[in-house]
């Protein structure tokens, strides 16, 4: 199975609504999704996965 890693910082809670949003549409498409919170992704091993996605707020 195709795993990807979705790491995101949502200050407000919009970005992390989006960043659900598109996991469960990958989960849909089926790869298996880990959403990790921005601040818990240095001990994440980025080899383990073969698609990352980073999401963000825009200021």
């Amino acid at each position: 199975m195709t795993k990807a890693l979705h790491i995101n910082f949502s200050a407000t809670g919009n970005t992390g609504k989006i960043a659900e949003t598109i996991s469960q549409t990958l989960r849909q498409e089926g790869l298996d999704v880990d959403p990790v919170a921005a601040k818990d992704a240095a001990n994440v091993d980025l080899l383990e996965y073969d698609w990352i996605f980073l999401g963000s707020g825009v200021y």
